[in-house]
């Protein structure tokens, strides 16, 4: 089956994390699966997040 998902360098997505987050990012991990959204996990401030990053937009999302 054909994936979708955008390939945005690590780095790149660091860069965002900083500037997004107050405290310093750690554990970027690339999580496995679905077609579309390239998924990370990542902590920051003590808190377990997930971002998707979509393909055709930088709409990125937090949870």
């Amino acid at each position: 089956m054909l994936s979708f998902k955008p390939a945005v360098d690590q780095k790149v997505i660091m860069a965002l994390l900083e500037e997004a987050f107050a405290a310093p990012t750690q554990e970027l991990t690339v999580l496995s699966g679905g077609l579309s959204a390239q998924t990370l996990s990542f902590r920051a401030g003590g808190k377990a997040y997930i971002l998707r990053i979509n393909p055709g937009s930088f709409d990125v999302g937090f949870r």
